[in-house]
Order: structure tokens, then C-alpha cells, then sequence
């Protein structure tokens, strides 16, 4: 995936440039201040730097006349006359030719718009809107492009930029490319504080060899020739808009405000729990903040990263919260895969760190680290240290190996079968995603250990699981006693250590040779294995996969889905591999850089996640359609696949083996077997409208389809 340099985002959308400025809004002024006075770079899509210095701005506010916006006379405190705003951006002239092939025409220009506190980045006036932003249609072919493009601030647009600056010190600020094949290529922007009446411009566009003119014009009522019923009845004329208003869009507003605002009071928050305690920092909220954006509001995986990246897609600084750098590109995620075995054995990284984590996820320590149970290093075993994962994966791997001949492929297809006929003779519905959760685990026991479940220990591990996966996943570590009991702890402690009785059992006749200790720290990576790991993404994908088979609402086009009783198994590896694209299981891999000495290694860590949901969208690599649910040749996928971290693989020599998922072939097996089960006996279920109606598909890979059920036909 890594042959160009440009980064779609998923409106198309270029996010190769970084911030104009570093400015913070007032809540931050001093250390905003200073940022101002640094003239930063933006990394255009071409590689070239753009330079977009405080003197621009200071050129745009001077063509602006000083322009500021004034209180109404029946104003309130804070207020002014920004009521209901109408913007247009009408045109363009004289832009630069920046079509990649010769003689194919001029630019091919469209703008994008956002608006924020003055002074803010880029992204940071997506971030701050809860990304909302307006484009316009592409004009082809043309240096002065006219796009007419209308829209007006609504009421909750405006309450959330006085959220963040009460002053009405907001801007609007747009920028145009060139729509190409190759990658979209930026040709410059304009910045405008937003006027507080009527009021044209015609301003110069900066940025790196910047050429033309855009005009901007403000209207407060329908009295400007340009505002037509059409623009007061819509939202947005001539062009798209995207994110904005709504519940969950009020919900990031305010966690974005108190991270900003609220460092010091985290300060003395973390001092009232635990003085002594260092992982009890600020930034946690800003963690906090970051994640619930991510994987509550966020449309796509894609949209998240890309409008945070400032280096054209290939990677994103401090999130998820400070101190923490994601991996997006393609070839930065194999680069990272290919070393980490290396840098591990060197130790200059660790994948322990100060707290365990899962993909993006910091998780709560006390399953780990408390009861009867317990295990050292008291965290996942994904984030094993060096030592114990050099021992330890040599039996797992020994576990989880299929090959052709060994009978676990006739052994899961019988299961599958077994299971769904047995839903079905009982007349029961099948239920997605309960049903396919219980198998999963029910054939993952059975494979790896031997152990056999009934109907009624599967339900109960499933219930296990989802407690499990709350707790460790969304309460703090410093909040564990306050909260954790809430949750559960000492029921979900009590089942941990059951479950892990009963595999060290079975683990015991296995390995004579190792001690208690070693034994009980085997038993808890089996059980992470069936909690976090195939226990939890084998489920998903197959549930994914029926979603997208058989709702109305898929991203899959119907065209593509063989009839009922012509599916066959090539359309089953397909399915499979496209849902783990499409709708990834596992999001990152990450690993720590430690603190140097006499640092507080929770202060001084530094975290690095490489994006494996991001990757395996990279249009780079995948194509323009790498955005669309769309199957293609498995060959494709076997050779750009980094879903399971394939690339982790340890070279001959370096000790503490590979860091690649260890079961890719049997998850794979698991997953294609169970659709080719339920492909052979598909005429016997039925979906009702009420439950394609649950099936509703968003588009959205953070929003995976949700549960249904299928009924049996009489």
C-alpha cells in the first residue's frame, strides 16, 4: 500500500497538509500565543511543503478591513449578531494547472470549508465541530471555477463554537484541490474571520505555490441576491455537507472542552485518589475524550484518523490521548511489523508498558492482577512480556496449527452444521450475533483444549465475556474500587479463576514439565485468547459476514450475491476476507517506548499503535473503492493483508518468536466454514422485515451491523 504519497479522506478530501498555525483557543493562551509565533509548515500532497505563516494571516485580516463582528443592541453578554449566518463560497480565478497528465485539461477544482475559533488548525476545526464540513461539487477542466457553494451556521453549529469561544472570534476556512487520479493535489486556501454583518470578499490563496483568488461572501438575511428559498430551506446548496449536530455531536463538544480546560483539576483529582500513583495523569481524559470519539461518534475508522493526521495520512500524533503516535499508512504498518521482533529482543520497545492494552484500548489491570487468580506480569497476554512470551507462544502456536490432513476442517464443518441444525430442529431462531458467539467459543474449547461446553456454560461464557470486556476496556485503572464493583469485579474474579481451574487440568496432562506458577500463567493466556483475541473476532467476522450477505441495507451489492443454493466456497473466502477488511476485528498493534532512567515510565512512555484498521483501507494500496464493502481476488488479499500483523514474523535467530497472530489459518478456517454451513442450509431460514430493520447497516466500520435473527421456514 505504499506507492503514493497523497491520503484520501472518506469525502474524498485530501489530508496531506498540516495545521496553519499551532494556536490553541483562549482556554490555552498562553502556550497558544507562543504557538502563533511559529511559522509551521504544511506537508503538501506532493511532498512539497507549503508555507502558511501568521504573516498570511495577518494578510487576510488586512484585506478583511479589520472586520470584527459587533453586538446587537439587545444583545446578551457573549452575544452578537451571528444569528443564523448564509455563506457562499461563489468562485475561484486564476488557479494553477495542476492536472498530472499533460495535455489533459486544467484543474479539476472543487473547495472544502470548515469553521472554527480563530486561530484553530485545520483539523482541529473538524475536531471542534464534531466534523462537520461542506464541499462542493468538482468543476472539471477549469482555472476559474464557479461553484456557488451555499450553506448557512445553524443554531447548533453556533452553539458549539461559543462553547469554545464565548468572544465570537470564529473563521471560516477553505481550501481547494485539484480532483486526480494520482491524488488529489492542494492548490491553496483562504482564511476569514467570520464578519458580524454583510459583507464580500475577494482574498488571495496561500499556501505553497499558491496562484488565484477566491471570493467569500456573508449574508445575515434573505436580502443578498445569492440567499434564495432554496438555500433558507436547505442545508447546504451546490455541494455536500458531512458530521455536525445531533446528540453524540454535543456529547464530543463537551469532552473536548474539559480536556482542554480541565488539565490542572485532573491534576489534583489524580492527587485526591493516589498520590503515589504516576499512571494518574491528565492526559487520561484526553485518552478518554479521544476513544469515545472514536468508537461512539466517529462515522469511520477512516474519517477519525485522516482529519487528525497532519502529514498526509501516515500518521497521527497524540491520539488516541498524549504521548500516543498511530500508524495509518500501509507501508509504515508493515515497515513497523517487520522490526518490532527485532526491537523487542534489542529492548528498545516493550509491549507490556505501564498499563496492558488492546489494539487502541488501555485496559483495567484488576482482572489481571487480583484474586485468587492472578498471574506476573498482571496484564493481557498480547502485552506478555519479552520473557514469558518466548516460552508461551511456542505452545500456542503448537495449539492453534492446521495444516491440510489434520482433520480440523471436516471437525469445524461438522460443528457448524451441528450447531445451526440443532437451532433449527428445536425451532428456534437463529440468533446473530448470540448464536455465532457461543459457537465460536464452543469450537475454539473444543479445538485448542479438548473441552466440550453445553448450551447453558456457553451462554454463561458469553455473558462472562461482555462484563469482562466492559470492565477491563472502559474504567480506569484509578477508578477501579470506586467503579469496578458496579461492574461486577469480585463475580467476574470468581469466574476467571473457575475457568482457569479447569484449563490448568487440562494444561497440566499436557505439560508435566512446568511448574504451578508457569502452568497458571498459561491457563490466563488461553483465557485472554478466548475472551479478546479468535473468542471475540471469529464471532464478529462471521456475524459481519451474514450482515452483509443478506441485508437489504449491506454495502455488498446485491449483484454480487450468488442466489440461494449457488453460494459457493469462493464466494465464502471472499466474504470472510472482505468483512475482516471491512469491518476490522482487530483495530492496532502497539507497543511501548519507555522512559529513560529516573523518568516515571507512565509520564515518559511513549505509545506507538500501528493502525491495522487503517491499512487495510488504504487507497494507496487498495485502490480508490478501498472505502466500498466489495470483494476481491483472494490473491489481493493474501498479498496486502495485515489484518492478523502477518509481517510480525520473527527471522530465524531472534529469540522470543513471532508477534503475528498465531491462529490466522484456523480463525480463516473457522470463519469459512461456518458461512459454508450456513450457505448449505440458507432456504431453511427466514429474515422478516422487523428484523432487516435491526439489521440496518450504517456504512460505518465503528458501527458494526447489530444484532437479528433469523427464522426458521416451517
Amino acid at each position: 500500500m505504499g506507492c503514493g504519497s497523497s491520503m484520501k479522506a472518506p469525502d474524498g478530501t485530501q489530508q496531506a497538509e498540516k495545521t496553519s498555525d499551532g494556536s490553541k483557543p483562549d482556554a490555552m493562551a498562553s502556550d497558544g500565543a507562543k504557538e502563533a509565533e511559529k511559522a509551521s509548515a504544511e506537508t503538501a500532497v506532493d511532498g512539497s511543503k507549503e508555507d502558511v505563516k501568521v504573516s498570511d494571516r495577518n494578510e487576510v485580516e488586512k484585506a478583511m478591513d479589520g472586520a470584527k463582528p459587533e453586538a446587537s443592541p439587545d444583545a446578551q453578554p457573549g452575544q452578537t449578531r451571528f444569528e443564523k449566518p448564509f455563506v457562499r463560497i461563489e468562485k475561484a480565478t486564476g488557479l494553477r494547472d495542476a492536472d498530472s497528465m499533460p495535455g489533459t485539461g486544467t484543474s479539476d477544482a472543487y473547495v472544502v470549508v470548515r469553521v472554527g475559533v480563530k486561530g484553530s488548525s485545520w483539523a482541529e476545526k473538524f475536531d471542534d465541530t464534531s466534523e462537520r464540513q461542506w464541499k462542493s461539487y468538482t468543476k472539471d477542466n477549469l482555472s476559474d471555477p464557479t461553484w456557488d457553494l451555499a450553506f448557512s451556521l445553524d443554531s447548533v453549529m453556533e452553539a458549539a463554537l461559543r462553547s469554545l469561544s464565548p468572544e465570537d472570534d470564529w473563521e471560516l476556512q477553505a481550501r481547494v484541490y485539484d480532483s486526480d487520479l494520482l491524488g488529489d493535489d492542494f492548490l491553496g486556501e483562504v482564511i476569514v474571520v467570520i464578519p458580524g454583518e454583510d459583507k464580500d470578499f475577494v482574498l488571495p490563496l496561500t499556501g505553497n505555490n499558491p496562484k488565484g483568488n477566491m471570493s467569500v461572501q456573508f449574508a445575515f438575511s434573505s436580502t443578498a441576491s445569492w440567499v434564495t428559498s432554496e438555500l433558507i430551506d436547505s442545508a447546504v446548496v451546490n455541494g455536500t455537507v458531512s458530521g455536525g449536530a445531533g446528540g453524540g455531536a454535543l456529547l464530543s463538544k463537551m469532552l473536548s472542552s474539559v480536556t482542554v480546560a480541565w488539565d490542572r483539576f485532573m491534576d489534583r483529582i489524580a492527587r485526591a485518589f493516589q498520590p503515589e500513583d504516576s499512571s494518574i495523569l491528565p492526559q487520561n481524559l484526553g485518552y478518554i475524550a479521544d476513544m469515545v470519539k472514536f468508537g461512539l461518534l466517529s462515522s469511520s475508522y477512516s474519517e477519525v484518523f485522516y482529519s487528525r493526521s497532519e502529514d498526509g495520512g501516515e500518521t497521527v500524533k497524540d491520539f488516541p490521548g498524549p504521548g500516543s503516535t498511530t500508524i495509518l499508512a500501509h507501508a509504515k504498518v508493515v515497515e513497523g511489523l517487520e522490526s518490532i521482533c527485532v526491537k523487542l529482543e534489542a529492548g528498545e520497545v516493550t509491549r507490556t508498558g505501564p498499563d496492558g492494552f488492546l489494539g487502541l484500548l488501555r485496559l483495567n489491570g484488576a482482572f489481571w492482577s487480583r484474586g485468587e487468580a492472578a498471574v506476573e506480569p498482571p496484564c493481557i497476554a498480547l502485552a506478555a512480556s519479552f520473557k514469558e512470551h518466548s516460552w508461551v507462544r511456542p505452545i500456542i502456536d503448537e495449539y492453534v496449527a492446521q495444516s491440510d490432513g489434520d482433520g480440523k476442517q471436516a471437525a469445524i464443518s461438522q460443528s457448524a452444521q451441528e450447531w445451526i441444525d440443532s437451532k433449527y430442529n428445536a425451532g428456534q431462531p437463529f440468533r446473530v450475533r448470540q448464536d455465532v458467539k457461543e459457537w465460536s467459543i464452543k469450537i475454539l474449547h473444543s479445538m485448542i483444549l479438548g473441552i466440550s461446553l453445553n448450551d447453558s456454560e456457553l451462554t454463561e461464557f458469553v455473558a462472562f465475556q461482555t462484563k469482562v470486556t466492559i470492565l477491563s476496556s472502559f474504567v480506569p485503572d484509578f477508578a477501579t474500587d470506586a467503579v469496578a464493583p458496579l461492574f461486577g469485579l469480585e463475580e467476574i474474579l470468581e469466574s476467571r479463576k473457575k475457568y482457569m481451574a479447569r484449563y490448568r487440568e487440562v494444561l497440566k496432562e499436557k505439560h508435566a514439565d512446568l511448574n504451578e506458577v508457569d502452568v497458571q500463567y498459561l491457563a490466563s493466556c488461553v483465557l485472554d485468547a478466548f475472551l479478546f483475541a479468535g473468542g471475540a473476532s471469529i464471532g464478529l467476522s462471521i456475524s459481519c459476514a451474514l450482515a452483509a450477505v443478506y441485508g437489504d441495507s449491506s454495502p455488498l451489492a446485491r449483484s454480487e450475491v450468488p442466489a440461494a443454493g449457488a453460494k459457493e466456497e469462493q464466494f465464502a473466502k471472499q466474504v470472510t476476507w472482505e468483512s475482516i477488511r471491512y469491518f476490522p476485528p482487530v483495530v492496532g498493534f502497539p507497543w511501548c517506548t519507555p522512559g529513560g532512567p529516573g523518568t516515571s515510565n507512565a509520564a515518559a512512555t511513549q505509545r506507538t499503535c500501528l493502525s491495522l484498521a487503517a491499512a487495510m483501507k488504504d487507497p494507496r494500496v487498495w485502490g480508490e473503492d478501498a472505502e466500498q464493502f466489495k470483494l476481491r481476488p483472494l490473491s489481493e488479499y493474501h498479498k496486502l493483508s495485515v489484518a492478523f500483523a502477518e509481517h510480525a514474523m520473527a527471522s530465524p535467530g531472534v529469540s522470543g518468536g513471532s508477534r503475528c497472530c498465531p491462529a490466522k489459518s484456523l480463525a480463516l478456517l473457522c470463519i469459512t466454514e461456518f458461512l459454508k454451513a450456513w450457505f448449505a442450509t440458507e432456504q431453511k431460514w427466514n429474515l422478516t422485515p422487523e428484523e432487516q430493520a435491526k439489521l440496518a447497516f450504517t456504512g460505518s466500520p465503528t458501527q458494526k451491523p447489530g444484532g437479528f435473527e433469523f427464522t426458521a421456514v416451517a
